[in-house]
């Protein structure tokens, strides 16, 4: 099974909460540079597609 991560930057009005949750229900909490980490490709696809993130890179493996 492949797995995925993806680093995303909030929208700016976003940018000072300190945790993020997604339709799934999952939550992400910013690093030190405000970029939240995603392991699951529909809740990164709904954020960037729907909610208008940025992404700052992406990884796929297996």
């Amino acid at each position: 099974m492949a797995i995925f991560s993806g680093i995303l930057a909030p929208p700016t009005g976003l940018a000072l909460a300190t945790v993020y949750q997604s339709r799934s229900g999952a939550t992400y909490t910013p690093d030190g540079s405000g970029h939240v980490t995603v392991t699951d490709a529909r809740d990164f696809a709904a954020l960037v597609g729907d909610q208008g993130w940025s992404v700052i890179s992406v990884t796929t493996s297996g």
